[in-house]
């Protein structure tokens, strides 16, 4: 088992998902608010950063990855993101804003590739955690 002192060292994690066009990726997210971004000189893997949400994409034309990947982001004031994302089209058919039996306040769109992202709020008061 890891020491507490290892685990201390463990800041967070980028995800590295599936992209059909990084450029296209990019400028999704750049549109959704994203901070910063950056692409490899040969546009084949890229980045975005949203406060401490760090995503980093690679292409791929390989469909069955990018309709089977997914990212789940933890943020506040989901609400506020929904109602951005809905009024742009974006919020998946199946993942409107909904408080799940989980305790998490949460909703879902796809980027232009298919890739499902979930972003999520951690409802003060629930016992799931």
């Amino acid at each position: 088992m890891l020491s507490a002192e290892l685990k201390a060292d463990f800041a967070y994690a980028i995800p590295v998902l599936a992209s059909r066009d990084i450029k296209e990726t990019i400028g999704f997210f750049i549109e959704l608010g994203a901070e910063k971004s950056f692409t490899t000189d040969d546009g084949q893997y890229g980045g975005v950063l949203f406060g401490l949400a760090e995503m980093h994409f690679y292409q791929t034309t390989h469909q069955e990855l990018l309709n089977n990947s997914l990212c789940r982001i933890q943020m506040k004031h989901v609400e506020r993101l929904y109602d951005y994302c809905n009024n742009l089209g974006i919020v998946h058919p199946n993942g409107h804003l909904a408080i799940k039996e989980y305790g998490y306040r949460e909703f879902s769109i796809l980027d232009p590739s298919g890739v499902l992202y979930t972003f999520a709020e951690w409802i003060a008061g629930t016992t799931a955690k």
